[in-house]
C-alpha cells in the first residue's frame, strides 16, 4: 500500500510540473539531462562515476532480492 501511495504521489508531482509549471520532468528523468536558460557547468561523466552507479545498483538489487527471499510465503 505504501509503495502505491508513493507511486501515485510521484506521478501526480510529475503531472503538476508538466501542466502547471510547463516543465517536462519525465524527459529529463529518462534522458538524465535537462536544458536550462541559466549558465551551468556541464557534467563530467567519467567511467568511475558510471562504475559507482553500477555498484550502487548491484547492491540495491541484492538487498531487494534478500528482502524478497526473506519474506514469508503466502
Amino acid at each position: 500500500t505504501l509503495i502505491l501511495i508513493l507511486l501515485v504521489t510521484h506521478i501526480a508531482a510529475i503531472a503538476w510540473h508538466y501542466f502547471k509549471k510547463q516543465d517536462n520532468l519525465s524527459r529529463a528523468m529518462m534522458l538524465g539531462d535537462k536544458s536550462s536558460d541559466a549558465l551551468a557547468i556541464p557534467s563530467n561523466d567519467r567511467w568511475m562515476d558510471w562504475l559507482k552507479a553500477l555498484v550502487c545498483f548491484a547492491i540495491t538489487s541484492g538487498l531487494v532480492f534478500v528482502l524478497i527471499m526473506a519474506a514469508p510465503s503466502a
